[in-house]
């Protein structure tokens, strides 16, 4: 929701903007998040993802969100070039 604002806005300023969803890149520090990034070239970056759930799944899924969500945030995109990297995500992603 806040990742699909963000790219919008964007878009309306003319910015150059890349995108890949959940089923066409795993971004918890995979190689292939590496790859992508490195291929592409950019030197800014939001991050909008997180694996996120409602009260029921803090509860159920607690390991998951803590390991994932520091995953996502800790990405590989710094050592291949990205100078500043925004993340986005609500404090309940830490459950």
């Amino acid at each position: 929701m806040v990742g699909s604002v963000r790219v919008r806005r964007l878009v309306r300023e003319d910015f150059d903007i890349l995108t890949a969803g959940r089923d066409e890149l795993d971004i918890r520090g995979s190689k292939a998040t590496s790859s992508w990034l490195a291929e592409e070239r950019r030197t800014n970056a939001f991050l909008a993802a997180a694996t996120v759930g409602g009260i029921s799944a803090n509860d159920t899924r607690l390991a998951e969100f803590i390991y994932d969500n520091p995953s996502i945030e800790t990405n590989r995109a710094r050592r291949i070039g990205v100078e500043k990297l925004t993340f986005l995500g609500p404090s309940s992603i830490y459950a």
